[in-house]
């Protein structure tokens, strides 16, 4: 995997690029497959990473870096998939749930004030209500075949 800095990316925070198109990597595998041989040549193709270095995104995580090696590594590699996934490139999506369902928490306890250097929330979140649990779910009008056979009630 190659990784180099892109003057010509302006939208996304990262594209990822390779010698063969997405569309050709699946016919070469599907013909591999019907002749029996292996898909391993065309899965070590060599991509690049191209990043865009005036992206929030990227700029953020080389900020953070060094303070939260962690999140900044956890960011890198789902930055990585999501390129990835734009350019059809990712065989198996749900390879990545575990990262997702980690970074969704993040973003959950950071929304709800939870500090991640001290461990603790700046305001503990209270336990939801009744009323945000279960909504009233609204009742619907009568057909009009219903409606003939009941008296009005007005």
């Amino acid at each position: 995997q190659n990784v180099k800095w892109s003057a010509r990316l302006s939208g996304p925070p990262a594209v990822v690029t390779s010698q063969m198109s997405p569309h050709m990597r699946k016919m070469m595998k599907g013909l591999m497959a019907q002749s029996g041989g292996s898909n391993d040549a065309f899965n070590n193709l060599p991509n690049t990473l191209e990043l865009n270095d005036s992206h929030h995104i990227v700029t953020t995580m080389n900020t953070i870096r060094e303070s939260n090696p962690d999140v900044a590594r956890m960011a890198a590699e789902q930055l990585h998939d999501n390129a990835c996934i734009a350019a059809g490139m990712l065989e198996d999506p749900r390879s990545i749930l575990t990262r997702l369902n980690k970074l969704l928490e993040m973003c959950v306890y950071q929304g709800a004030g939870f500090d991640y250097t001290t461990g603790q929330y700046t305001h503990p979140p209270q336990a939801p209500t009744p009323e945000f649990v279960v909504e009233e779910i609204p009742k619907k009008e009568a057909s009009s075949a219903e409606s003939k056979d009941k008296p009005k009630t007005d």
